[in-house]
């Protein structure tokens, strides 16, 4: 794990609260920082909702005098201040005064689910959570053992508001040094081929229908690859946001699909990562002024005028401008890529897809929308072989929803 390993964290900006979902979580570097950025003592608030503006007061009416027989009476202990009468008017005569609003409920902790579906690989996966995670944090994570395009094909959909799928891929770099430093250069086709590197961007693309459909609406994916193989990195968020759109036009990065009635949208990866790098140095700004006890309305309008935030916003950007120069990151047609020739970290590929809505109908060529693009998941398998013996259309169909 190197410096690169942080850029899906990153990305993925998981909020205190936020119940998160880690679908290839072993052998468990990330799914610590993800912990760390729920259950930390620095882990953000998600942004407010915008307030609900309050309704003006009508103009009061001449009050009618209300005769006599209806009129309070007094219970004979001497009023407090402030008390307020059933019919509205306080005990000393004068209008009653609204009640303060309620205080919010803290925010909860949130969840974290992290799944590895090789029963080896999870029992590693628990050793790290157990040995880097505090307690405290541990009772919030939950560890599971399932096929991610299987189970979640199925099962929890709307469910979380962030997904990680660090997708398994050909690790192209490994399999280069492992034959510079044992066979003199020389890749076998059991290592490397084209058609594996297929199949295996056939099994992200499932991974990643599965995760989408596991978002709740305006929900975040974050897929990310150690993949030089452009088959499995921007053509698998090709081919998600084609059938995640009804097979129409995918749209450039930081859109949706033509018409906006799509599915998914991309966002663009290196401007996500200004917006949270941005807020985790202001975060850090904060609990520094926090500690030095110089908190308050006062210091926070101080703050945010004059030639002071000017230098604030400075600092930000070059914050910014800095990692993105160290990971060597440059962006892709749907993300965002650092490789070692740059900054000497990686390979490691990233992309950005939120959830704008639930499926759409059936349409489109080799589309048919998020619904449609889950058939074949939620597909019963035959139980033996005279029930998957069918007819010629059957099995035509079947292969048209696949596609």
């Amino acid at each position: 794990m190197d410096l690169a390993s942080v850029l899906p964290v990153l990305l993925l900006a998981p909020r205190k609260g936020h119940v998160t979902l880690d679908m290839c979580a072993a052998p468990g570097g990330k799914a610590c920082l993800i912990a760390q950025r729920l259950f930390g003592p620095g882990a953000i608030a998600p942004a407010p909702a915008r307030p609900v503006p309050a309704p003006v007061p009508a103009a009061p009416a001449a009050p009618a005098e209300a005769p006599v027989a209806e009129r309070p009476v007094s219970s004979g202990r001497e009023p407090v201040p402030g008390e307020e009468a059933c019919d509205g008017v306080s005990a000393s005569g004068s209008a009653a005064v609204a009640p303060p609003p309620m205080p919010r409920l803290p925010l909860g902790p949130g969840k974290l689910v992290c799944n590895e579906p090789d029963r080896q690989r999870l029992g590693r996966l628990q050793r790290v959570i157990e040995e880097y995670v505090p307690p405290h944090s541990r009772a919030h994570i939950e560890t599971l053992n399932y096929a991610g395009h299987t189970y979640w094909g199925r099962n929890q959909g709307g469910t979380y508001d962030r997904v990680l799928v660090d997708a398994p891929c050909s690790s192209d770099r490994h399999v280069m040094q492992q034959a510079a430093t044992t066979s003199r250069g020389v890749i076998s086709a059991s290592e490397w081929s084209l058609e594996g590197c297929k199949r295996i961007a056939d099994e992200q693309l499932q991974l990643c229908l599965a995760a989408m459909r596991t978002l709740r609406v305006g929900g975040r994916l974050v897929y990310s690859t150690c993949s030089i193989a452009a088959l499995q990195n921007d053509d698998v968020v090709e081919r998600l946001l084609h059938r995640c759109n009804a097979g129409g036009a995918v749209g450039a990065a930081g859109s949706a699909a033509a018409g906006g009635d799509g599915a998914a949208r991309v966002l663009p990866a290196l401007e996500v990562l200004r917006v949270e790098l941005v807020e985790l140095v202001a975060a850090a700004a904060a609990a520094a002024t926090a500690v030095a006890g110089r908190t308050g309305p006062e210091m926070g309008a101080a703050a945010s005028a004059g030639p002071q935030a000017a230098g604030h916003r400075a600092s930000e950007e070059a914050v910014v401008a800095e990692c993105v120069k160290v990971m060597g990151l440059e962006a892709t047609r749907h993300g965002a890529i650092c490789l070692p020739d740059r900054g000497g970290w990686g390979p490691i590929y990233v992309a950005v897809i939120e959830k704008t809505g639930e499926g759409v109908a059936a349409g489109g060529t080799g589309g048919g929308g998020l619904v449609a693009g889950m058939a074949a998941l939620l597909r019963p398998q035959p139980e033996s072989e005279s029930e998957s013996e069918g007819s010629e259309e059957e099995k035509e169909e079947q292969e048209q929803d696949e596609e």
